[in-house]
């Protein structure tokens, strides 16, 4: 008597060996980027979207609705697999991170595509090999537009006339720079700038020009102060849980890798740029004074900047690293990039 159960119990045993099911891994991302940001719309989402795309379903990236933890704390929120992904900025962790720092410099770029693609390819060229961040999978790294001061009522026009002007800084490229201006430099949260600024508690905020706008602080600046590529800039990583990358398949892994690293990079520099834009056309709608630093003022920054970029040469060397060598590297290839744009 032939037994169909035994068949039908066999049979799905040797359909289940000759044609497995693929599981999905489901990746959680934390980001502090707001879910209406350009960043988020433009970049981050479609970025998300591709990952499905390229892995044929076989990853999936779901962005989390609020941020995992603090904003100075994300780099170990994807360390230690409280996200398999997450995204900061390194100055946030003072002491912890040195390597980064030289895409944070004045001076060194006006376009964030360009700074952006630098930052990855000169990173990725001289700490390859010694990454300080090598406990995570680096997805990407970015920068922001290039770094401006807005202040209520004082306008800059000298290094020794801004006694008393109380500016919030942020992280540490921008605070050394208020400091630098004989400013007085308050620390605070971004989620509490606008409160400060509306109340009084500062007179300023060293920025990315886009934030104004975006964020409504264009109601209390009056003024703004630039400099020729930046008074400062602001780094960005983008890093997944190493455990997390190691399990997915190697061509998965090869196909997210395509479309992250500069390609993400220069995507993040492309829409900080654009909206960059936009906000500068918004202070000129405004009335708002902008003020570029000249003469006197400019040599002395400059003078002051120089300084900067010798305390981050001394920091790097002493672990085997040129670092003259690394930010005439990155100032080339800037150059060279905004050239061609």
């Amino acid at each position: 008597m032939i037994n169909f159960r035994s068949i039908s119990i066999a049979s799905l045993i040797a359909f289940s060996l000759a044609s497995p099911v693929e599981a999905t891994e489901k990746l959680r991302l934390s980001t502090p980027i707001p879910a209406s940001h350009p960043l988020m719309t433009k970049v981050l989402k479609p970025w998300a979207a591709n990952v499905k795309e390229v892995t044929e379903g076989r990853v999936v990236v779901r962005i989390m609705p609020k941020i995992v933890g603090s904003y100075a704390g994300q780099f170990d929120v994807a360390a230690t697999g409280q996200a398999d992904i997450s995204m900061g900025n390194q100055s946030y962790s003072p002491g912890r991170f040195k390597q980064y720092a030289f895409a944070e410099l004045p001076g060194l770029g006006d376009r964030a595509e360009a700074t952006s693609v630098a930052f990855w390819d000169t990173y990725n060229q001289y700490f390859g090999p010694k990454d300080e961040m090598a406990e995570v999978k680096v997805l990407s790294l970015y920068t922001a537009g290039p770094g401006q001061l807005f202040t209520t009522e004082h306008v800059v026009s000298s290094m020794d006339g801004n006694k008393g002007v109380k500016v919030r800084g942020g992280g540490e490229a921008a605070t050394r720079v208020v400091d630098t201006l004989g400013m007085t430099s308050i620390q605070a949260p971004f989620s509490k700038a606008a409160e400060m600024i509306s109340n009084g508690v500062v007179d300023g905020a060293m920025l990315e020009r886009s934030l104004v706008p975006v964020f409504g602080f264009d109601r209390y600046f009056k003024n703004r102060f630039v400099y020729p590529g930046g008074l400062f800039n602001v780094s960005y990583f983008m890093v997944m849980n190493k455990k997390s990358w190691a399990e997915l398949d190697p061509k998965d892994q090869a196909a997210i890798d395509a479309i992250s690293g500069q390609v993400l990079a220069q995507q993040f520099g492309q829409v900080w740029d654009e909206i960059g834009v936009s906000a500068d056309k918004a202070f000129l709608d405004s009335g708002m004074l902008t003020t570029a630093a000249e003469g006197p003022l400019k040599e002395n920054l400059a003078e002051a900047f120089k300084a900067y970029e010798k305390t981050w040469i001394d920091s790097v060397s002493a672990d085997g690293f040129d670092g003259q060598e690394i930010i005439d590297s990155y100032r080339a290839l800037v150059n060279e990039i905004e050239q061609g744009l």
